[in-house]
C-alpha cells in the first residue's frame, strides 16, 4: 500500500471514531432531556399565613420604648448580650430560667399561668395577638403597644413613701413558718443562734410557746452598731443604733439606708417581704424615698420584636 492510500485509510478510521463519539454524545443528551422533561415542575414553598384558631409559637425581645432597653426576652442570645441589647433596670431572667418560645392559640390569648410575664396584660394580650395574624413562619415584626394595649396604668396603691431611716423592734414574735421562711430549712432550738440571711446579723430564739394551737417563737435580733447590712438585696443599710431597754422591752434598732439621687430610676430592690420595687424618687432633706411596687413596664409604651417560630393550622 502506498503512502496516499495509507493516509486515506487513516482519515476514514478517524472519521468513524468521530461519528461514534457523536452518536454517544447525542444519545446522552437525549436521555438527559427526557429525564428533565419527565420530572414534575419545581414547586415554590407555600406561604402559610397565621389566622384565627392557628397554634403559633413565637419568640420576642421586649423593650421599653422611651429608653430602648430590654425588660424581657425569650431569647438566650439577647439575654446575655448586654452590648447589642442593653437592659432595663427591671430585667430579670425568666422565672423558670428556661428560654423557650411562647405558645398560643390565636383568639384564646396568652396563658398567664404558664407565661407569667404576660400576667396582667390588657385583654389577655389581644393587641399583641392581633398583630400576629397575617404573619408567616420565620417572619419577624416590630409591634408597638401603648400602655392601654399592654399593661395599663400604674396602681397608686402600690407606690409608697418610705423613710431613709428605718426603725424596727429588736425583739420579735414569729410563727415557725415565718421563722423558717426567713432563716431557711434549719432545726429550731430555744437559745440557739442563727445567721439571718435577710438582715445579715445574728438572731437568737429566746422563747417558744403555743398560742391557739400554733407554735410561736420569740427572737432577739443581735446587730452591731455601724454594721453594714443588705436587707433589700440591692442597696446597703447601716446600723445606726441598738437600744435594748426601750419600747416596752422590745428594744429598737435604727437603720440608715444608704441611698442617693444617682439611684433614682436606676435601682430595683427586694423588700424583706419578698416583693420587688423600683426606686423612683428620693428627698434627702425630708429623709424619704419613693418605692414603686408596680412592674416597670406598667404605664409604658412597649416595643415587642417578635419572630414566628412555628405555625400549626387548625
Amino acid at each position: 500500500m502506498n503512502r496516499l492510500e495509507k493516509d486515506r485509510a487513516s482519515a476514514v478510521d478517524m472519521f468513524a471514531v468521530i461519528v461514534v463519539v457523536l452518536v454517544f454524545i447525542t444519545a446522552g443528551l437525549g436521555i438527559m432531556l427526557y429525564q428533565i422533561s419527565s420530572e414534575p415542575p419545581h414547586q415554590s414553598p407555600s406561604i402559610v399565613l397565621i389566622d384565627e384558631q392557628d397554634i403559633v409559637e413565637f419568640e420576642y425581645v421586649g423593650l421599653l420604648w422611651d429608653t430602648q432597653k430590654v425588660f424581657e426576652t425569650t431569647m438566650f442570645d439577647a439575654a446575655v448580650d448586654n452590648e447589642s441589647y442593653p437592659k432595663a433596670v427591671s430585667f430579670q431572667w425568666p422565672y423558670t430560667n428556661v428560654f423557650k418560645p411562647i405558645n398560643l392559640t390565636i383568639t384564646e390569648g396568652i396563658n398567664p399561668n404558664e407565661y407569667v410575664n404576660f400576667t396582667g396584660m390588657i385583654d389577655g394580650g389581644k393587641a399583641l395577638e392581633d398583630e400576629l395574624i397575617g404573619m408567616r413562619e420565620g417572619e419577624s415584626k416590630s409591634i408597638l403597644l401603648d400602655s392601654s394595649e399592654a399593661f395599663g396604668d400604674p396602681d397608686p396603691a402600690l407606690i409608697f413613701t418610705l423613710n431613709l431611716t428605718e426603725t424596727m423592734d429588736q425583739v420579735q414574735v414569729l410563727t415557725t413558718v415565718e421563722f423558717l421562711e426567713r432563716m431557711g430549712e434549719v432545726q429550731i432550738f430555744v437559745n440557739a443562734t442563727y445567721s439571718d440571711p435577710i438582715w445579715g446579723w445574728d438572731v437568737r430564739i429566746i422563747k417558744e410557746e403555743y398560742v391557739g394551737g400554733e407554735r410561736e417563737l420569740t427572737i432577739r435580733n443581735l446587730p452591731d452598731e455601724d454594721q453594714i447590712v443588705t436587707p433589700y438585696e440591692t442597696f446597703e443599710s447601716r446600723v445606726v443604733s441598738v437600744e435594748s431597754n426601750v419600747n416596752e422591752g422590745k428594744g429598737e434598732i435604727v437603720l440608715e439606708h444608704l441611698l442617693g439621687p444617682e439611684d433614682v430610676n436606676n435601682l430595683m430592690a427586694k423588700y424583706p417581704g419578698g416583693e420587688w420595687f423600683l426606686l423612683v424618687d428620693i428627698d434627702e432633706v425630708a429623709g424619704t424615698f419613693v418605692a414603686d411596687f408596680n412592674a416597670e413596664k406598667t404605664g409604658k409604651t412597649l416595643l415587642y420584636e417578635v419572630t414566628i417560630v412555628k405555625v400549626v393550622k387548625k
